[in-house]
Order: structure tokens, then sequence, then C-alpha cells
């Protein structure tokens, strides 16, 4: 049913632009260093009519549909039934909330509609209002890209970008801008999980144009081949992507730190979107504890374990021929499947008997607990073996170590084959036969935008002048530690060797030999004898064995961990070190290279070791920053880390670090702070606290006799900086920014900028340094691929694009600076 509303017949306003009051500053000009190459990257230039409108349409439903999904079958079914009559025959683009596009102006202001869903008693009818809520002028938007209007477009962009999802968002699991589905291939990652393919895509302005950013995406692992691709790090003597992709074809023998590092870059995208296999419940369980006897109840710790699990997922019923029900579990039942049993017609009956005697089903997994569905006063109790985990779901929680390694190993693409699997993606997806784009006259080009390039010279690095060579010139972003020695090696005098592996104890001592060899040689002050005996310790008591060692040696520089030879251990013994007792520890992990003492392995360890304990590796020959010696500079770095998904009830961290050399630019001092969950505005950056006058605070507040001291993490880093550097502060702050996505652009420039201003003014009013305040994104999707895949004057080992390749052109943003 259509009923027609009293909307005014006014003109429809604009869309609104956003009401900030900063923005990025602009771009002041580009790039000339460098060997000029080009490259491909994955944005297909779109092209829409300059002098079209696009009408924005409010949607309000009565009751509030529960899900996205429900949202669009709503609207579907609208569609379908009232189209021609109340829509005027036009199609239309709905982001699945509140907002929808036509192409043309629909035949009313506003109208509201009567959609029913569902059946029987679980008929739900949803009352849906239509109202005009603005339009844009697609001229606007085509004056933005050629840099002749500054105000952002973002609003028409998104309603364009809207119209470009709208096929996919109907057709495919829909994670945030991702769309996944097993008709792209699906993985299975072990413990009932697999991983799905897919692709994702944007719509966003650069100097070509409108641009569509595709890329093709593992289950979420948007930055894990770009990782895995373009991973390279002094510490690991220049890792290149061919040795990582040896590891990963190798059983992904990473180091435990690699595979943290990979888990928590990966956090947010693989935990929230691998997908749980449409498989029995049973089946599940047994993944999930390590096939358990199901002739036994399960433990507590398993039942707690399985209830965490399982909560929230959507399962279907089997047991009965030609018909199935579909529920959300809550819970699981305390009691086993045996023991249940519920009031039915004035009697008690049990469970088991229910089945036995109602659908002729005989229960075998009677000593594990039940699913419980509905709520506590009224529950449904489904046996496990007579439901199935329904398909499409998504796995929420953090995912462990053993499926990170899954992903990627189906992850890991060399780049030839990734760039046709994306331009296959693309012709896949058809966009000229798509309804919606075609009613919105929208064309996109099938090929990949071909950009200009430079390739950055690699700076000189220096070494120590005892060692043969004193200097050295990065190949390709690798560089090795043969015939040098650390800039500045660290003394340590008191250290201490404990192996949780099975480890004779012989081999352990000749280790420890061989890695202070190692590590005097490369430059570092090794005492060969440990403060106290070197010994082995069960894996079960790691926390016991830990706390000894720090009873025993308080004053313990550097503690040596042979790691177990199961995974899993790190993480807890890094905690218990580095936040329990104060100590610095070195992890390793068994295999082939530890148990061979090979001497390349031995000098990465060493490398560690010597920025852990004080030392700095290598500098750089001349400082490469703008100002020359003249000019003090401090580089900061900043992130926050949020809990992992689930987790919720936990603080985020903030941390902050800065330079404390000039020029030199390698030490470091870090500074941590505890904020609300999910906050990504740093809080702590500046502080102002009153105190009493006489505790020798620096600035007066009022005519009360108070003070403020200013504090914050910035400050006192800074502070730091003027002291270590014969109080001189720095003329230069460059002020790194993690985390950061495109919609919080403006909010941390505002904020964050705000607070860097104020910790200036509180220093000293006549103190006025250059800040650069730069954000890093690692989970961009832009994938840059060679001209001629194979040359290998434009590709390192592995056939990827030579370290240091700029584009600061084509495919960047119209007018703000970005590259």
């Amino acid at each position: 049913m259509a009923v027609a509303g009293g909307g005014n017949p006014h003109a429809a306003a604009p869309i609104p632009l956003s009401s900030k009051g900063v923005a990025p500053p602009s771009r002041p000009g580009y790039g000339a260093v460098g060997d000029r190459i080009v490259v491909r990257a994955n944005h297909f230039l779109v092209r829409v009519a300059d002098s079209d409108m696009i009408y924005l349409y409010d949607v309000n439903m009565n009751p509030t549909p529960k899900t996205r999904h429900i949202n669009r079958v709503v609207i579907s079914e609208l569609a379908k039934l009232h189209r021609e009559a109340h829509l005027g025959g036009l199609s239309f683009a709905y982001d699945g909330s509140k907002a929808l596009y036509t192409a043309g102006k629909l035949p009313f202001e506003s109208m509201d509609f009567k959609i029913k869903l569902g059946k029987d008693l679980r008929e739900i009818e949803y009352k849906v209002t239509i109202r005009l809520a603005g339009q844009a002028d697609l001229h606007h938007l085509h004056e933005f890209i050629a840099g002749r209007q500054r105000d952002s477009q973002q609003q028409t962009i998104q309603a364009l970008d809207v119209v470009l999802r709208e096929s996919p968002s109907l057709n495919y699991v829909t994670v945030y801008r991702s769309f996944f589905s097993t008709a792209f291939g699906r993985e299975d990652i072990g413990d009932g999980l697999e991983s799905w393919k897919g692709y994702y895509q944007s719509l966003r302005p650069t100097q070509m144009g409108l641009s569509l950013n595709i890329d093709r995406v593992e289950n979420g692992l948007q930055g894990v081949s770009n990782m895995c691709q373009l991973r390279w790090s002094p510490i690991s003597l220049g890792e290149t992507t061919a040795m990582i992709r040896e590891k990963v074809e190798h059983c992904c023998r990473w180091s435990p730190e690699e595979v943290t590092e990979v888990a928590e870059f990966l956090d947010d995208d693989i935990s929230s979107t691998a997908f749980f296999k449409p498989i029995s419940v049973v089946e599940y369980v047994k993944n999930c504890l390590s096939r358990p006897d199901p002739r036994r109840p399960l433990s507590d710790i398993d039942r707690l374990k399985l209830k965490k699990a399982l909560r929230g997922i959507r399962v279907e019923t089997t047991h009965q021929q030609g018909k199935s029900s579909k529920y959300k579990i809550t819970t699981i039942t305390s009691d086993p499947l045996s023991q249940l049993n519920f009031p039915l017609d004035g009697a008690t009956q049990t469970v088991v008997q229910y089945f036995s005697e109602r659908y002729k089903y005989r229960l075998h997994y009677t000593s594990w607990p039940c699913l419980q569905s509905g709520s506590a006063s009224s529950p449904i109790y489904l046996p496990m073996e007579v439901c199935t985990i329904i398909e499409g779901q998504r796995y929420f929680k953090k995912l462990n170590e053993n499926q990170v390694t899954g992903l990627l190993k189906a992850t890991c693409l060399p780049p030839q084959k990734r760039e046709q699997k994306i331009s296959e993606m693309v012709q896949h997806n058809n966009y000229p036969a798509d309804r919606v784009v075609r009613e919105f006259k929208i064309d996109i080009s099938n090929q990949m935008a071909t950009v200009p390039a430079r390739v950055l010279p690699a700076p000189m690095l220096r070494y120590h002048d005892s060692g043969k060579e004193k200097t050295c010139y990065p190949r390709v972003g690798q560089w090795s530690m043969m015939n040098k020695k650390m800039v500045d090696g660290a003394k340590v005098q008191k250290w201490t060797c404990v192996s949780f592996a099975r480890m004779q104890m012989d081999a352990v001592h000749r280790l420890c030999g061989e890695l202070i060899y190692t590590c005097n040689a490369t430059g570092m002050h090794f005492n060969q004898w440990p403060v106290m005996e070197v010994h082995s310790a069960s894996p079960d008591n790691i926390e016991a064995a830990l706390k000894n060692i720090h009873s025993v040696a308080p004053e313990l520089e550097l503690l040596i961990v042979i790691l177990p030879d199961n995974s899993g251990y790190y993480g807890r013994i890094k905690r218990v070190c580095e936040t329990e007792l104060g100590i610095v520890s070195q992890c390793l992990k068994p295999g082939r290279k530890l148990w061979s003492f090979d001497r390349k392995y031995l000098e990465n360890v060493s490398l560690k070791i010597n920025v852990k304990t004080g030392g700095r590796n290598v500098v750089l020959q001349r400082p490469l920053l703008p100002g020359g010696l003249e000019d003090p500079t401090i580089i900061f770095g900043a992130d926050v880390t949020h809990p992992a998904p689930g987790e919720d009830s936990a603080a985020s961290i903030a941390a902050v670090v800065a330079s404390m050399d000039w020029p030199e630019v390698t030490k470091y001092r870090a500074l941590v702070s505890a904020q609300p969950a999910r906050q990504e505005i740093i809080q702590d950056l500046f502080t102002m606290t009153e105190t009493p006058l006489n505790t020798g605070c620096q600035q007066k507040a009022d005519a009360q006799k108070k003070n403020i001291v200013c504090g914050g993490m910035i400050r006192d880093l800074l502070m730091a900086f003027y002291s270590k550097n014969a109080k001189r502060k720095p003329k230069r702050i460059i002020f790194y920014r993690d985390g950061v996505s495109d919609g919080q652009f403006y909010q941390v420039l505002l904020y964050e900028m705000d607070a860097i201003k104020k910790v200036i003014a509180s220093m000293d009013s006549t103190y006025k340094p250059l800040v650069t305040f730069v954000v890093v994104q690692k989970r961009h999707h832009t994938r840059l691929f060679p001209e001629v895949h194979g040359r290998q004057d434009l590709t390192d080992k592995s056939g990827n694009i030579r370290p240091g390749t700029v584009v600061d052109t084509n495919i960047c943003h119209p007018s703000e600076f970005d590259f």
C-alpha cells in the first residue's frame, strides 16, 4: 500500500557540505628527485555526465529492522511491488541504512509504504517513509576534480559510490567496503573456519578524474599481500619478498615477532571477516576442541571455551525431513543433554525422550551440552547433532597463530598473478551490463591506470670505523652485515638464558657461545659469562621460571629465551617480561636455523639485541632532513592500539615515540597512555593540571594564586630532547601518525594538531618551530605493478616494483597533499 505524504513542493536543498572548520593543506607541488619510470595501478577511470543531477531521499522504517540485510530485503520488496506504480519506473541505489539515491526525481516529495516480511506468526509489517532530502549537481564534482573548486564533494562521491555498490551488495556478503562470495573461492583455515575470496571497491577523486579502486582481498586480508610482498627491514638484513614467500610456502616459519606483527597488523581486518564453515555443530565442536570423546562430558574449561565460541551463531535444524527451522544460539547448557528435561502437557520429559518419541530420532551425543536458543525464562533446547551452521556468518573474534598462517599461505600472490586476478574481477563485475550503473550514466574503464612514478635513490649508510666496510649503499632494498660493525655497540654484562624447548643443555650452552661470539664480532661488548647458570624449565611453569630468574638476578640486562617447541607461548613470555618484571628479553624460536647456528640468523638476532640494550646498528651518512645540521629536528611517531574484537572492556593504548639524538635520528624514547576503548584521538598529547602555588609550578592561572602545570606525552618528549641536545629546542617537528582512516582526517587535524600547538606555546612564547604532520596509512588498497613484468631494471627479485618507488600524480588527490 502506498500513501502520498504532505511534503511541500519546493525545490530540494543541496546535499549539505561538511561543517568542519579545518581542512588539510593543499599540495605545494610535485616531486622531481629520482629515476622516472611508469607503473600500473589498480585504479580504473570512471566517467559521469557533467550536467546530470543525483537526488537523495531519506528512508525511515518503523519498526527499525535489526540488520542492514533486513533493510535491503525491505527496500528490494518495495521496489518489486511499487517501482512501476509509484516510483516512476526508476531504479535506485540504497546504502542499507538511511539514504536512497536516484538518477531522476521520483513523482512525490514524500510517501509512505507498507511492506510485509515473513510468514504466519513471524510476519512483520514495516512502514517505510521515503522523503526527498537533497540533490547534487555533478557539475560541481567536475569543478572540484579539475581544481577549480575547493569545497569537497564528498557527499556526491558517496552517492556515486553507493550506486556502484548496489548490485554487489545484493549478490555478495558485504564486509565494510569489501564483497565476498564462495563463487570467488574458499580455503579451510582450521578450527571450523574458512576464508572466502573477494574484492575491495571504493570510488575516489583523483587528479585523472574519478577512479574506482579495486583490489583482490582474501577474507579481509587487505594488508597481507602488501606486507608480504613489500616488507623489508634493516633489522632483518633487508629480508626480501622471495625470502618471506619461501617462509610462507615452507610451513610459514615466521619468527614469533613476525607472526605477532602480522597478527596485530591484520587484527581489525582478519578477525572481523573470517567465516564459519557451513558444517554440523558436532563437527565444529570436534575442530574447536581437538576431537573430544563423545562418550564423556566436557570439562569446565572446554565447556566455557565452547560457550564463547558458539554464542551468537545462527544454525538450522536437520532432523525434520523437508523442513528446517533457524535459530540463534544464546548459550549452551551447563548440564549434559542426557540430564535435560522440560515440562510438557503437565508432565516432565527429557530432551532425549522428546526427540525419540516426536521425531523418531535417536540422539547419540548425550554426554555433551545442548545448544540453547530463546531466553533464559523460555529456553529452546537444540541438540548439537541436529544443527548445522548457516553459511555466510563472519567470525568476529581474534584468530589464532595457525589461522593467521593459513590466511598468509592463501594470500601471498606473485605481483603478476595478483594483477591478473584484479583484472579478472573487473571483467567478472561487468559494469556496463549493470542496470543501476547504466541508469546513472556511469562509464567505467576495464583497463588499469598507467601512472608516472619515480624511484628515489637509497641513502648511504654508515657503520663503525673499525669494520672493513665503513659505509654501505643498499641495493634494491637489501644490505648485509658482512665486513661491517655496529656503529654503536651496546654493553651487556649481566645476562642469562632459559630454554623451554626439548633441547640438550650442551646444545643450549653452545648456542649461547655462538650468539655471544657473533654479538662481539659485530661490535657489541658482551660478557661471555652469564650472571646465573644457563638452565632449562618446563613450558607448564613459564611464569614461575621467569619470576625466579628475576628474583635471583634483579639487575639482569638481557634474558635469552628459547621458546617451547609448540607455538602460542611468545605473547605470554613477553607480557610477563615487559610489563610485570621489567626484563629485556630476546626470544629464539626452535628450528633448523637455530640448531645449525646459522651465521646470518645469529647476525640478525645480534642486531635485535643491540637495539634492545641501548645500542645503534647503523646511521645515515648524512641527514636527509630539510635544513641540514643547522636546524635540530625531532621525529615523532604516534599510534593507538585498540582491544581485539570481543574485548571491548579493555582500554585502548596510545603510544608516542620521539627521536632523542640529532642528527643521526636513531635513538627513540617511548611513552604510553591508556584511554577509553576504541578512542582513536590521542587524549594525553597535552595536559594542563591545577596545583597549589608551593609546588614549583611554571604558570600562574588566575587571581586565586593557583598554578597550571603543563604536561602530556609530546611535551615530556620535547623536554627530554632539549635535555639531551645541549639545551637546544628542535626547530623542526615531524610528526608521523599511524592508524588514521580517511573519515578521521579532519578530527585528527582538529584535535591533535591543536595539542601540538598548545605544547609549543607552553614551552616559550617566542618558540616557533616548523611542524609537519604526516598521516601514514598501511591499510590502503592501491597496488602498483611494473609496466613490464620480469624486467630486472624495473623490479626486485620477487617481481615487485623497486623499493623507493613514489607516485604523487594521476591517482593521488586532486588538491590535498598525499603521495
